[in-house]
């Protein structure tokens, strides 16, 4: 299997290379990591990362284990090492990591676990993520309770450590644990006009509030969500709004469509599809709204036989393209002038291939 890369809103999960070696040693070479590994070398020289190298590439390519570097998302620093390893029997894998000393307590660890529990669950279609710890580092068991993960059981004195004899702390995750309700997701008609206008409204305010004066805000929203300005928005046979429901309730929305011509040269003559927006009401954030969304687009996509998606996402909004990124897309680097008003702003553009 090809390495994938992962973005989340801090951090990007990237490969190993040799050339992070020294940086690597030095995060490395501490009693007090080593003290709370199972197989970290203890002292750590440079010479083991060419090593570990060759034991992540070769799990990557046999599907046994996968392996990522923390790093910032920003900086490129490099924060710590996480992984999972894969019981193919049982379809299930172990989880395992470090994580730099100056970079404890920063929610880190949570936050790269996640991403990977998810791709996990996703893309290798894991029936159950599991970890474990030293009884004597609680702090490890509450990274693994903020990913869902539940206490399984304690095997008493059950592992030999540099320190001694330690008890061995289990958790788990399965997939069906995180079986979130399935959303109505439909297509918008006329009809929805109120609707559009109301959550349309709220979501971009949400998203970009403060970001500009409050009489360029209320004259950008009142040309993209005017009543009026819906209405034909919905009418148009070229458009498509998906409005994503539960229990009769919209928790989100997305507008899909090729309108206008792609923004890279190269892809006009290729057929491509636009994300123009995927807004999620606050209060639906992290419950997997966006997901569902995303992946109901990407199906629309397919169905249609377009080869490429792609979308515009403000520069400063990391979450989303920490979000983008998980799902395959690519920042291309090319700008996108969306000026709020009054208030110049830059988007850039991202694409994925629709497979």
């Amino acid at each position: 299997m090809e390495f994938s890369q992962l973005s989340t809103a801090r951090l990007q999960l990237r490969k190993l290379t040799i050339e992070d070696a020294k940086a690597i040693t030095a995060l490395c070479n501490n009693p007090k990591i080593a003290y709370q590994t199972y197989n970290l070398p203890y002292p750590y020289k440079e010479e083991f990362v060419s090593e570990r190298l060759s034991f992540i590439e070769e799990g990557w390519t046999t599907g046994s284990r996968y392996v990522w570097l923390i790093t910032d998302l920003v900086s490129g620093q490099i924060l710590g090492e996480m992984g999972l390893h894969v019981n193919k029997e049982s379809n299930s894998a172990e989880m395992g990591y470090w994580i730099g000393e100056p970079f404890w307590n920063l929610g880190y660890a949570s936050e790269a676990m996640q991403a990977i529990v998810e791709y996990g669950f996703r893309e290798l279609n894991l029936d159950k993520i599991y970890a474990s710890h030293f009884g004597d580092n609680p702090a490890s068991g509450r990274v693994m309770e903020k990913c869902g993960m539940r206490k399984e059981g304690v095997l008493r004195k059950h592992v030999s450590s540099r320190t001694g004899i330690k008890d061995l702390v289990y958790y788990g995750l399965l997939k069906s644990d995180l079986m979130l309700p399935s959303l109505f997701i439909r297509k918008g008609m006329v009809e929805d006009a109120p609707l559009l206008h109301a959550l349309g409204k709220k979501t971009f305010v949400d998203t970009f509030g403060g970001t500009c004066t409050k009489e360029d805000m209320e004259a950008v929203v009142d040309s993209f969500f005017g009543l009026e300005q819906c209405v034909q928005d919905l009418a148009e046979e070229r458009d498509n709004f998906f409005f994503a429901e539960l229990n009769g309730e919209a928790q989100g929305y997305m507008r899909i469509n090729q309108m206008h011509p792609p923004p890279i040269a190269d892809l006009e003559s290729i057929p491509c599809i636009e994300l123009v927006r995927l807004y999620v009401l606050s209060e639906y954030h992290g419950k997997g709204v966006a997901d569902q969304l995303m992946g109901f687009a990407i199906d629309f996509a397919k169905r249609g036989g377009f080869q490429k998606m792609y979308l515009s996402v403000w520069e400063y909004n990391f979450r989303a393209q920490g979000f983008y990124k998980k799902w395959g897309f690519v920042d291309t680097g090319i700008e996108n002038d969306f000026p709020l008003g009054s208030t110049p702003q830059t988007d850039y553009w991202y694409i994925r291939d629709i497979y």
